[in-house]
């Protein structure tokens, strides 16, 4: 599957807001939401989605990295949702989306440790932990999405950093554990790499058929982290396997030249010398 091609014509609106801050609760609990009375503007991230691929997974590695550093995982994710707005799990993860409606909300198998049930009022406490608002801006001005989209795109809505530090994680060890698939021959460690590979298979992804010129699939996205989902799964799921890690420097990113191992000209060349140097001293420690 090529995944370019899917989203070459693809387009959905999302709406970011043009400032987000850090929020700790009374319980220590660390959530990002809008800046005061921020505004809100309408945007295609499909016309963004490697980019914002590439970033999660990034992200996903230095918190690898690094351990779940307060400090950095508030810094990352300010920065990635200043960008790109909220990953929008409120609408994501129900299996029901007449959730307001009904009273009570069910999931699938999540990551983000959600029980398979919650009442509506529990799980919009999930999001809106000091009270959900009485009244929600319209969202006819940005987009033709549901009434419940009214409180994702609020100034009041909130996520939890730990969530979004779950998410890239979960993403990148995906990528990961894809690599090893392709290269291990262990028959047992095949079957534990089956098992997080399929874990991650889960996800809210709708398509319609557009008929306006001739039939093709439109996809139909619940949230931004939907969107990131498909482009991920497709992508590493690519025989050509064009999402990597740089050889040098392990960043990852996309190769357009199936030959490729570095991220760029500065990496390869810096690999290059590297490894002429170290031949050079191993030679030396031979003669010795």
């Amino acid at each position: 599957m090529n995944i370019n091609e899917i989203f070459k014509d693809a387009f959905c609106t999302w709406v970011r807001h043009e400032c987000y801050e850090g929020h700790q609760q009374d319980d220590d609990t660390w959530y990002y939401c809008p800046g005061g009375d921020a505004d809100a503007t309408a945007y295609n991230p499909t016309e963004q989605i490697r980019m914002i691929s590439l970033e999660v997974l990034n992200i996903g590695r230095e918190f690898e990295a690094s351990g779940s550093e307060e400090a950095l995982v508030i810094n990352r994710t300010l920065r990635f949702v200043q960008k790109y707005g909220m990953l929008g799990l409120m609408v994501d993860l129900p299996l029901n989306e007449n959730f307001l409606e009904t009273g009570e909300v069910f999931f699938a198998t999540n990551a983000f440790a959600i029980a398979k049930h919650l009442d509506t009022d529990r799980y919009m406490k999930l999001f809106f932990p000091e009270e959900p608002p009485e009244a929600v801006p319209s969202i006819a001005e940005f987009t033709h999405r549901p009434p419940v989209y009214g409180y994702v795109f609020s100034t009041f809505y909130m996520e939890q950093l730990v969530w979004f530090e779950t998410y890239c994680l979960e993403k990148y060890r995906l990528l990961r554990a894809c690599d090893e698939y392709r290269q291990t021959k262990d028959y047992a460690k095949l079957q534990q790499l089956r098992q997080v590979i399929t874990q991650g298979a889960d996800h809210k992804i709708r398509y319609n058929i557009d008929t306006t010129d001739s039939p093709k699939i439109r996809w139909e996205f619940a949230s931004l982290k939907a969107m990131i989902d498909l482009y991920i799964v497709g992508s590493i799921t690519d025989a050509a396997a064009p999402i990597r890690e740089c050889k040098h420097c392990g960043k990852v990113f996309y190769a357009e030249n199936a030959r490729l191992e570095f991220c760029s000209p500065q990496c390869r060349n810096k690999y290059n010398v590297y490894k002429f140097r170290r031949k050079g001293e191993a030679e030396e420690d031979g003669e010795e």
